[in-house]
């Protein structure tokens, strides 16, 4: 059992790291338009309604879909079933 789950991992180990690069982004850029609409007097800061994935053209389906992703590879490195 201990050989499928380290071939799990390396196989994974790409979109997770993607995953993890793609969300550390938009923490960053998050924070960064968060600062300027404050920096400009926006009291609302950056808990407006429009966030930072809207603003790089993300659409709501592809955010899922990384989302479903992530669980995808979290169950497989966990040892469950996909079904």
């Amino acid at each position: 059992m201990g050989i499928e789950k380290t071939i799990v991992n390396v196989a994974t180990a790409p979109a997770r790291m993607w995953l993890a690069g793609v969300g550390a982004g938009l923490n960053l850029a998050n924070s960064a338009v968060g600062v300027a609409k404050r920096a400009l007097g926006d009291p609302a800061g950056a808990g407006g309604s429009f966030g930072i994935p809207g603003m790089l053209g993300i659409d709501d389906d592809a955010l899922a879909r990384a989302n479903r992703l992530a669980k995808i590879i979290e169950k497989l490195e966990a040892g469950e079933k996909i079904h």
